[in-house]
């Protein structure tokens, strides 16, 4: 089932004048014209999404970011790419944000334990949803920006189906994190429902005290606005806070990894790609991008030295770099038919040949 409803803001207009709104440097606020809206695209519950037209609209993105990311942490990206000329549909996944959550009470922070390659069906779904409901062009080319897991649920999207997107800009990617030292098999814990819901090692719920921890020693960016910008508005706003990896979620991704990188399955995506790796991310293995980048047909790999893992919200230095890699793309793009006009709607195949 796809359907839709209007408002997925969790303040209403009078919060956007309150105290916190205003403290907000300006770049961090909504930006004029940028809509809030749900979709259902299945049985699971309410996914948020965010859009920002572009007067000078010369393509059209879907940004999908990391795990815990919500809609607000990304009205700057949102703006940026707008004045790039990119109509930008920000997402959400079901179990983060504002969004639906799987779990209440007591586990109500925990990471829904879906698969990669669900997500994936979903943001497929979302293609053919903005293009029918939101009636997005089709003569104009769709660009697919992931930001760490999402860049795990974008490539298993472009498994599912080849033909959607004209260029996947894969930031940071989660193609192996750094403390399984490229043994992702062995991250596949073994799970039961007692043990699957458990937070691996130190990681806990979300609180202020956290926060104000990792504000003060962020490894993730160098700019220190950008980088305590989501524990300002998980403390603001609680239903928004996630909590740290759980068994379940790490066996899952883990699992997602292990068989994105089998024998033959990177090499069946055609989707020209750039990964764009930070040569002092903490998070991710880059090595794993570089064997990425071999094994795709139509990929390319950047390093941004001296750069951490949060490339959308570190400091100027870094970040404009990694946006010429993106200008650079947009100016490829630009009067070329897009790929999508063969793309076919998400079929029962596609899906099970994906996840096999």
């Amino acid at each position: 089932m796809l359907a839709f409803s209007g408002c997925g803001s969790i303040f209403s207009s009078n919060m956007k004048r309150s105290t916190f709104i205003k403290s907000l440097e300006p770049r961090f606020r909504q930006p004029e014209g940028y809509r809030f809206g749900n979709y259902f695209p299945s049985n699971r519950g309410r996914v948020r999404f965010g859009i920002l037209r572009s007067e000078n609209e010369r393509a059209f993105a879907i940004f999908t970011s990391g795990l815990g990311a919500n809609l607000e942490m990304d009205f700057e990206t949102s703006q940026t790419l707008a004045d790039l000329g990119v109509t930008c549909f920000v997402m959400e996944r079901f179990g983060e944000g504002g969004s639906g959550r799987p779990f209440s009470g007591k586990d109500r922070q925990k990471p829904a334990l879906i698969f990669p390659y669900e997500y994936a069906s979903d943001l497929l779904r979302f293609v053919d949803f903005q293009k029918k409901v939101l009636k997005s062009s089709p003569e104009k080319p769709l660009i697919l920006i992931g930001v760490c897991y999402g860049c795990l649920t974008g490539l298993y999207a472009c498994l599912q189906n080849d033909r959607v997107f004209d260029h996947a800009f894969l930031t940071s990617p989660m193609l192996g994190l750094r403390w399984s030292n490229g043994a992702e098999h062995e991250w596949v814990f073994p799970i039961s429902p007692e043990t699957e819901m458990e937070y691996v090692g130190k990681a806990r719920d979300w609180d202020w005290q956290l926060g104000q921890k990792l504000i003060a020693n962020d490894p993730t960016s160098h700019d220190p606005a950008r980088s305590r910008l989501k524990h300002l508005w998980w403390r603001q706003y609680p239903r928004l806070r996630l909590g740290g990896y759980t068994y379940g979620f790490i066996h899952r991704s883990s699992l997602g990894v292990v068989r994105l990188f089998e024998e033959g399955q990177l090499e069946r995506i055609s989707t020209p790609i750039t990964l764009v790796s930070a040569s002092d991310d903490v998070i991710n293995d880059n090595r794993r991008h570089v064997v990425a980048a071999a094994r795709l047909p139509n990929a390319t790999h950047h390093l941004i030295e001296g750069a951490r893992h949060g490339l959308w919200r570190e400091a100027d230095l870094y970040r404009n770099q990694m946006l010429d890699l993106l200008k650079g793309i947009l100016g490829k793009l630009d009067g070329k038919m897009p790929r999508r006009q063969n793309h076919q709607p998400l079929t029962a195949d596609s899906q099970r040949e994906a996840k096999t």
